[in-house]
């Protein structure tokens, strides 16, 4: 506890006494409780003739809150101190935990003893050290290589509030990448890699629990592609990323210009019935989790060409699979060809 005194000026012998101390603490509701206690402390033995019988008036403030009230005394036969005030008052603490109160007292002119005042005096009481909230789990885009990291943010209670990233590539080691706001946009490096992120909020009371880690999908491994006739069935390899729900495969026929609307795959796989022929396809596949969409994994072009008869050797026999005279033998045609008036060139 501390305790500060003043004599009264009439009655030196007479001392007003402030005492104050924190009783308790509670650092999750940021609040201390404060106990005080004003009095007059008479002289030991007793001071003579020294009877208050009129009402005279004190004063006592803790931390902004005054209490006042009066009192009267014969110190004639008493040596005990006389209590003018007592009681608690709860404090509740700056936003980063700390805090130091302001305490005075006072009695009015009270003859035989005459006015006195203690002055205003400051107490630190414990200081809790807040650090700043959890951010909340990163929400991620990604073109390619290029990563948008977004937090729901933290409240800061200390000075300097900032933001520390961390990313890896399919579980490896943490990186930091530059940046300290509440979004940032970084080149992870891989447009092919699994990418993870997670995020720290700073200040000058210190540094907050990691948030979630926001996974964006790795994109599949590999894809293979087989035509039977006009099927052409996709198998898309695993991915390497985590939460994976589903496998997507696309295709174009206008050299990556436009793409048909994506088709959830069953086991990885899926077989596209009755293509239009005399077409060249490009395949892609992609992996897909709560995050959102992996980039893609691209097969090269494959043609598919119309189906007809083909001459067996015995007879025509219908076919999926076109031929061609290459001067010696029926050969599938995986290219289509045109007549230019002198030589059979690649259809484009």
């Amino acid at each position: 506890m501390a305790t500060w005194s003043v004599a009264f000026p009439a009655r030196t012998q007479y001392a007003l006494v402030l005492g104050v101390s924190e009783t308790s603490s509670d650092s999750a509701n940021n609040q201390s409780t404060v106990t005080f206690t004003l009095y007059i402390d008479p002289p030991s033995p007793a001071g003579g003739a020294y009877d208050l019988g009129t009402s005279s008036s004190y004063s006592v403030t803790i931390n902004g809150t005054t209490y006042t009230g009066n009192y009267a005394y014969d110190f004639r036969s008493s040596t005990s101190n006389l209590v003018l005030r007592t009681g608690t008052r709860p404090s509740t603490h700056a936003t980063n935990g700390s805090k130091t109160i302001t305490v005075y007292a006072s009695t009015a002119a009270a003859t035989p003893l005459g006015s006195a005042s203690i002055g205003a005096q400051s107490l630190p009481l414990t200081d809790f050290t807040r650090v700043p909230t959890t951010p909340g789990t990163p929400t991620l885009s990604r073109t390619g290589s290029s990563v948008t990291a977004t937090t729901t943010g933290s409240t800061f209670y200390g000075s300097g509030g900032y933001y520390s990233w961390n990313y890896n590539l399919d579980g490896g080691s943490w990186s930091t990448p530059s940046g300290s706001s509440s979004s940032i946009t970084f080149d992870a490096g891989s447009s092919t890699a699994t990418i993870n992120v997670r995020v720290y909020a700073q200040d000058s009371e210190g540094g907050s629990a990691a948030s979630g880690t926001a996974t964006i999908a790795g994109a599949p491994a590999s894809i293979s592609t087989t035509r039977t006739g006009r099927n052409v069935t996709v198998v898309a390899g695993n991915s390497t990323g985590t939460g994976i729900d589903n496998y997507y495969v696309q295709y174009s026929t206008d050299s990556g210009s436009t793409w048909s609307t994506a088709v959830a795959m069953t086991s990885q796989s899926y077989t596209y019935n009755a293509l239009t022929p005399a077409f060249t396809y490009i395949f892609r596949v992609y992996s897909h989790n709560s995050i959102g969409n992996s980039t893609y994994t691209t097969a090269s072009g494959l043609f598919v060409p119309a189906g007809g008869s083909r001459w067996n050797g015995t007879a025509w026999s219908p076919t999926s699979i076109a031929k061609r005279w290459n001067g010696s033998a029926w050969v599938d045609i995986t290219i289509a060809k045109r007549w230019n008036g002198s030589a059979w060139v690649d259809l484009s």
